[in-house]
């Protein structure tokens, strides 16, 4: 059953509804969206912080860097130039 985001299930009381909120939080964390239980102050923003580091930095593993790809068009134009040298 798919709920909106906060809010839960309908017809869930007791010990039923906690079990499902402990369900949620389990997947929240599984999704790195939250801190591990235990942390607090100072070592929340580090970790943090080095949750984006690794987030960042996996992006640019990642990513393509276009200016390492020569542009077709001037590819293009050598291989005209070439062929019309040849002509001659």
């Amino acid at each position: 059953m798919q709920t909106e985001a906060g809010q839960h299930p309908p017809g869930l009381r007791g010990r039923e509804l906690g079990m499902w909120y402990a369900e949620q939080q389990k997947k929240r964390q599984a999704e790195g969206g939250r801190h591990p239980p235990g942390l607090r102050g100072r070592e929340i923003g580090m970790w943090h912080a080095k949750k984006n580091r690794r987030k960042h930095a996996e992006a640019e593993r990642n990513s393509v860097c276009y200016s390492q790809f020569i542009p077709i068009n001037s590819v293009l134009y050598e291989i005209w130039c070439k062929r019309q040298s040849l002509r001659f």
